[in-house]
């Protein structure tokens, strides 16, 4: 079974492959930091601040200055709990950008996407692939940006190319964790990319005609049933006869355009039209599973991976369209 649990505040929400729990609630099991017993020892002005530990670190002072330029030095003076993972001077110095480029909301977002409410040490994290909902927020719907996390024996990487190289430094109001890469809020196409268990999704979509790698990454919004690696292996014979057409007509069943329709938008035995024109029926009364046109049952892996340009859901099956029409 995968597990692929998400961090939202100080909670840690897991949906099993086999989501029947309530689809609404989003999780099959909650555990509660020990850093929620903490919270009646803060006051709103901490003594040692995440603040007061950057700007005490000289690997640190681009960081610092750039807080400041976002009047985000009060917010994480605050008394939290946060949880910051803080790029070093090298890391910003190897970004390829240049800072002063950026507008102040675009620079405040890049720097609230390093930035989880909620204090996670690293021990919190538990081994595998966990998604955590961040401070920073797409546009215009606002909500908090997915930030892909992987713990494993060699250490911690966040999507799939920044490490953290320190951990833990603890602060009154949360954590500081350094990083040696600066982190730039994904859009689908970067989020797909990112997740190891979507790289046969990633072949298809680079490979089959129709354009699906800029599309994913232009403005959208767009929501995406991704399926995971097994769901591809499960049908390899047949992916493997698609021709290009097929192959394109199969992967825009799994998307739905103008619209970011997170898991409590959802209603019961809603029906969907994917942008190849063909529909799909999601039944939350079933398990939640999606109904596709071959007759075929799906169930979720994980819900609301929200990226730039809108969400994503994982689900263990490739939905299969009526490649007759």
């Amino acid at each position: 079974m995968m597990l692929y649990p998400v961090f939202k505040g100080r909670e840690i929400k897991i949906i099993t492959m086999k989501a029947y729990a309530y689809f609404l609630i989003l999780l099959a099991g909650v555990f509660t930091f020990a850093a929620c017993d903490k919270d009646d020892d803060l006051t709103s002005d901490p003594e040692t601040s995440i603040v007061d530990i950057a700007s005490s670190n000289n690997q640190f002072s681009m960081l610092v200055t750039l807080l400041e330029r976002s009047n985000l030095v009060t917010t994480l003076d605050d008394e939290g709990p946060f949880t910051v993972f803080a790029p070093t001077n090298d890391a910003f110095n190897q970004l390829g950008i240049n800072i002063d480029s950026i507008s102040d909301i675009e620079l405040r977002n890049i720097l609230l996407y390093h930035v989880i409410p909620g204090e996670i040490q690293s021990a919190d994290l538990p081994a595998g692939q966990t998604y955590a909902a961040t401070a920073a927020t797409n546009a215009p719907e606002l909500n908090r940006l997915s930030l892909l996390i992987n713990k494993s024996a060699t250490g911690i990487v966040l999507n799939a190319n920044s490490t953290v190289t320190n951990k833990d430094m603890a602060a009154d109001n949360g954590v500081i964790h350094t990083i040696d890469q600066v982190l730039l809020p994904l859009d689908i196409k970067g989020h797909v990319d990112a997740n190891p268990d979507l790289s046969s999704l990633t072949t298809g979509i680079t490979t089959a005609p129709g354009d699906l790698d800029n599309m994913l990454s232009s403005e959208g919004p767009y929501t995406v049933f991704a399926p995971v690696n097994s769901a591809f292996e499960d049908i390899s014979d047949t992916v493997s006869g698609f021709t290009p057409e097929e192959l394109n007509t199969v992967l825009r069943y799994h998307i739905i355009d103008n619209v970011n329709l997170l898991s409590n938008d959802i209603t019961d035995n809603m029906v969907l039209e994917a942008i190849n024109g063909q529909t799909f029926t999601v039944d939350l009364e079933a398990g939640p599973m999606i109904f596709d046109q071959s007759g075929q049952s799906t169930s979720f892996v994980l819900f609301d991976i929200q990226t730039t340009n809108g969400v994503i859901h994982l689900v263990d099956n490739v939905l299969i369209p009526n490649l007759d029409s």
